[in-house]
């Protein structure tokens, strides 16, 4: 499945962090990865004012030179541990960028860092990364901070709000559990400030599992389907239920999909989504639905 993966890098130490994933996903899928740096340039309407527009335009080659001899390098790197590495330098807006790139390679995976000090909430919002995830063609691997290595995915969150389109996430999760032998846990929230008695809770949730069971039943053969844990948590929004579960269990990457229940299309601003991107420290893969 993931056969041509994409690393987007601006060289800061946040870009790196994203790094270990790519190499990890394209070592255990033999997959050609390719590395990525968007050149944001000044256009030459505004080098008009700049005076000397020789100067500019010598500065934007030697800029060109850097950045390609940085990607070379992480290349070259890949390559001596047997990954097929190559690079490609884009000039524009980052965001556009990286997109028209993924359409036109038919990427199957890109894999990016998002920016945010630790420990605060991370304002995607107009970002690179949160545009990229909004639009991108494929799967989004999103990651906030550097992981201990050797690299280790054995617990993966697989979310779902009971929706027939909440079924595209299913595929790139079971995938990469069985490249890096992870255990799934499927987790609903059940989004209720309702009090329920205890047999009504109880039917509800029985209720719940049953559609889980039948979800997982569309996509998933029999004896995986056994092994993954089907989890429902009651809670009064779900992005706080999603963050109470990794609190209080083992989670190394959260796989979800990007849609409104309702079915109607639905960005990811204030979505369960965004705010998952945004508070969690655990590296996110966000499928989108085209609906």
């Amino acid at each position: 499945m993931f056969g041509k993966i994409i690393w987007t890098t601006d060289f800061s130490e946040n870009a790196e962090a994203s790094l270990a994933y790519a190499e990890e996903i394209a070592s255990r899928f033999d997959a050609d990865l390719i590395l990525v740096h968007v050149l944001l340039d000044i256009p030459l309407f505004y080098s008009s004012f700049l005076g000397d527009s020789s100067a500019y335009l010598e500065a934007l080659e030697k800029a060109r030179e850097e950045a390609s001899g940085e990607l070379e390098s992480i290349a070259r790197n890949l390559r001596n541990k047997g990954i097929a590495a190559r690079i490609m330098l884009l000039e524009g807006s980052p965001y556009s960028e990286i997109i028209s790139f993924a359409e036109n390679q038919g990427a199957d995976l890109i894999v990016m860092s998002t920016r945010g000090p630790k420990g605060l909430e991370r304002i995607i919002i107009g970002s690179t990364a949160e545009k990229v995830v909004r639009n991108a063609p494929c799967p989004v691997l999103t990651v906030h901070e550097k992981p201990a290595l050797p690299l280790k995915i054995a617990n993966i969150l697989l979310l779902t709000d009971l929706s027939e389109p909440s079924k595209k996430a299913f595929p790139p999760a079971l995938e990469l559990a069985g490249a890096f032998g992870a255990k799934i846990t499927l987790l609903h929230i059940m989004e209720t400030s309702v009090p329920l008695g205890k047999e009504d809770e109880k039917a509800l949730s029985d209720a719940l599992l049953r559609v889980m069971d039948g979800l997982l039943a569309d996509t998933v053969g029999e004896e995986f389907r056994r092994s993954i844990e089907k989890v429902i948590v009651k809670g009064a929004d779900a992005a706080g239920g999603i963050a109470r579960f990794c609190e209080e269990n083992p989670v190394d990457l959260i796989v979800m999909a990007t849609h409104g229940r309702s079915g109607l299309r639905k960005t990811l601003l204030g979505s369960v989504a965004e705010k998952v991107l945004r508070s969690l420290e655990v590296p996110v893969l966000t499928v989108k639905v085209r609906l």
